[in-house]
């Protein structure tokens, strides 16, 4: 049974390189432990490591997202979507 791998990649996640780094190695431990069906990313900064390994793997990529990430995706949404409102209202206004 392959085990949880936990990692703070502020300062991974700032280089794609350093990200495809990361997730090669962690591809090699995981391939160690099994072969997984299923890669899980943790909304939302672990999404592009989850799915770098899943791709490397050939798993398929599920997204945990918990209750408050639902809640911030939810905002951050309504946020856009005030902004396109707002910017189509603006290019109505000027036309």
């Amino acid at each position: 049974m392959p085990k949880d791998i936990y990692v703070n990649w502020s300062e991974i996640g700032q280089k794609a390189e350093r990200l495809r780094f990361v997730s090669l190695a962690l591809v090699d431990m995981i391939l160690e432990t099994g072969d997984p069906d299923v890669v899980i990313g943790v909304a939302l900064s672990g999404l592009p490591l989850a799915t770098l390994v899943a791709d490397e793997i050939g798993a398929e990529l599920a997204v945990f997202c918990s209750t408050k990430n639902k809640r911030d995706l939810k905002m951050a949404a309504l946020r856009a979507h005030l902004v396109k409102t707002s910017l189509i209202l603006r290019e109505k206004a000027v036309r």
